[in-house]
């Protein structure tokens, strides 16, 4: 059930409006004035608040000035309780961004409509947000494995970028493809073809460092993009990635297609890794270059990593 706050001076007041509104099933909390009244909504996030207009310390617009300039407050439905007759604290309120009033003395039926309207705004406002928040993710996320998509990463990477230029650091990238990924869906499936691509993912993902930011490129690339690393520390960080993946077997799950038995078989899948790096470049030079040290590294016999350096030069494997 809802959490109503209520903010008012007067002990009675409090008194009347939480009896009445416990008999309606809402759960209460109380504050005294104004100030009371702000630290009780951070504390315990509300579903509505009634705000006596007239308060010592911090009054009813005050504190419902503050609430607005609150990001976390500011959509949490403020009813105004006036003892006035006429309408200017009325108006006063509702300009100011109140949802709604209640004069004193209130009638409990009157209490519990305006109440009852105002929980419902909130639910919807929650509603709403929660769906815009999962647009969101959906226009980011990659649906099958969870990581960012493309464009998302592109959009990651001119970040870095700008933040890298002025602390003026490298910029990293990190092309990762899973070797040999045809073969993997003719024998598996393509739901075993899936299930790969989500375990390589779960790995990357795992493996990130904090400044890190990891996605999948397309297909069966992943890219892993990173900021202020020496050339040496980028081949450690290819190499990880690399044998993180490869050096483990991999369960994929196997659909009953007629075929052959249905199940989790275990398989081992590699990735052949391209990383390069950049101290003033552009976003799609640095990926240009990650992307063909990746070709090489599959040119090479794939499952092994290969690194371009700052300097544009490809850098020694320490493995062969």
């Amino acid at each position: 059930m809802a959490l109503i706050l209520i903010v008012d001076d007067s002990p009675l007041i409090r008194a009347l409006l939480s009896k009445q509104l416990e008999e309606q099933g809402y759960r209460l909390a109380e504050a005294n004035d104004g100030e009371e009244g702000l630290q009780a909504a951070r504390q315990h996030m509300p579903d509505v608040i009634l705000v006596d207009v007239e308060m010592p310390t911090m009054d009813g617009f005050q504190l419902l000035r503050a609430l607005k300039n609150d990001v976390d407050l500011a959509d949490i439905p403020v009813v105004f309780l006036t003892a006035r007759a006429d309408t200017d604290d009325i108006v006063r309120g509702l300009e100011a961004g109140a949802h709604d009033y209640l004069r004193k003395p209130f009638e409990p039926s009157e209490l519990t409509a305006r109440v009852s309207a105002a929980v419902r705004v909130k639910d919807l406002q929650d509603e709403l947000k929660r769906r815009a928040e999962e647009l969101d993710r959906t226009a980011r996320v990659d649906v099958l494995t969870g990581l960012y998509n493309r464009r998302h990463l592109e959009r990651e990477l001119t970040r870095i970028l700008d933040g890298a230029h002025r602390r003026s650091e490298t910029v990293a990238a990190i092309m990762i493809d899973i070797d040999n990924f045809k073969d993997i869906n003719d024998t598996m499936g393509h739901l075993g073809g899936d299930s790969a691509l989500r375990t390589v993912a779960t790995r990357i993902q795992v493996g990130l460092h904090n400044d890190e930011v990891a996605g999948r490129w397309g297909g069966d690339e992943f890219l892993v993009l990173c900021a202020g690393c020496t050339d040496d520390e980028l081949q450690k960080r290819a190499e990880a990635i690399r044998s993180t993946i490869g050096d483990h077997e991999v369960g994929c799950e196997i659909p009953d297609d007629g075929g052959g038995k249905p199940g989790r078989r275990m398989m081992t899948v590699t990735v052949s890794v391209g990383a390069a790096a950049t101290l003033s470049g552009s976003g799609d030079a640095v990926i240009r270059r990650a992307d063909s040290a990746m070709y090489e590294a599959k040119r090479r016999g794939r499952n092994q990593v290969v690194v371009v350096t700052t300097d544009g030069a490809l850098a020694e494997d320490p493995h062969r």
